[in-house]
């Protein structure tokens, strides 16, 4: 997401700490491993910033690429992870889909967790547990307005 001609000539001190973040994270993947852990990737980013690592890191999983990822953005995780592990006290506490565990927020809240906005957002609405992604809430509601709209319709016929 850097312009190189931009950059080129930038001393790395003179970089905001998103453009030092992103310029690190560039150099990981150019050794193009099979296997990458990430530590706090997201911290420090805007969010055209995240959404930019989102993309990388959704092409190099399609590739075959292992990506391990330590974070407490919950949004970027629902977004690009397969699991998640929780660890407590240097434990294993959780090992379950994406989708399980931010289904269950009372658990979250009890953990000291955060919660996945879109999770959050189905939760207060009592749209389905299984919602955790922007996607998965936009066609949720979208299935709600429709089913609202036939009933509206059938209503006044």
């Amino acid at each position: 997401g850097l312009e190189p001609a931009q950059f080129a000539e930038e001393m790395p001190f003179a970089l905001s700490g998103g453009e030092q973040r992103r310029v690190a994270i560039a150099g990981v993947l150019a050794l193009k491993k099979r296997v990458l852990l990430f530590d706090e990737p997201f911290s420090g980013l805007d969010e055209s910033g995240v959404y930019a690592l989102l993309k990388v890191l959704w092409a190099l999983r399609k590739e075959g690429t292992t990506i391990i990822i330590v974070s407490h953005n919950e949004d970027a995780l629902a977004m690009v992870t397969k699991r998640i592990l929780i660890v407590e006290d240097g434990r294993i506490a959780k090992d379950a889909p994406v989708s399980e565990v931010f289904s269950d927020v009372e658990d979250m809240v009890d953990r000291g967790l955060g919660v996945c906005t879109y999770r959050l957002i189905t939760y207060k609405l009592g749209l389905p547990e299984t919602i955790v992604t922007y996607e998965d809430l936009l066609g949720a509601l979208k299935e709600k307005l429709m089913a609202k709209s036939l009933g509206m319709k059938r209503n006044t016929t």
